[in-house]
């Protein structure tokens, strides 16, 4: 078989891969879990390199499976395997939010105005708090 090298459509960088990722999810097993952290490795359509994001689901078709990531400025879309795998970086699980249950994107930018994620945002993806911005 022949090794291919992926780039980055956004940014044109070959972003580092997960080890054995992509390879890792089942069947019916998602690999990230609902509530768990993410960060951005690079620019995509709706985050920004570094932007942190959260686990507010995942769903499985007959084309592709994949996660429904919100980030923290409020944008969100739907991660197939291999996206995560290539441009997402996994953290840890924020407790608050690993039972969530989202019925739709009206419901996950409502959630979102409402500040339903905050506890995900108030740590990085490792779990370790953030600082609060200065006030002005």
């Amino acid at each position: 078989m022949e090794e291919m090298t992926v780039y980055c459509p956004h940014c044109g960088v070959r972003p580092p891969l997960v080890a054995g990722f992509h390879l890792s999810v089942g069947a019916d097993t998602p690999a990230l879990a609902v509530g768990q952290r993410v960060t951005a490795r690079c620019n995509t359509g709706v985050s920004r390199a570094k932007e942190r994001g959260v686990v507010t689901g995942w769903y499985r078709s007959a084309e592709r499976r994949g996660w429904t990531i919100l980030f923290e400025h409020g944008r969100w879309a739907d991660w197939s395997v291999c996206e995560v795998g290539l441009w997402l970086e996994p953290g840890t699980v924020c407790s608050d939010l690993a039972a969530y249950t989202c019925r739709d994107h009206v419901q996950l930018r409502d959630d979102w105005r409402r500040g339903r994620f905050a506890a995900a945002f108030a740590e990085d993806p490792a779990g370790r708090p953030v600082a609060a911005p200065r006030a002005a």
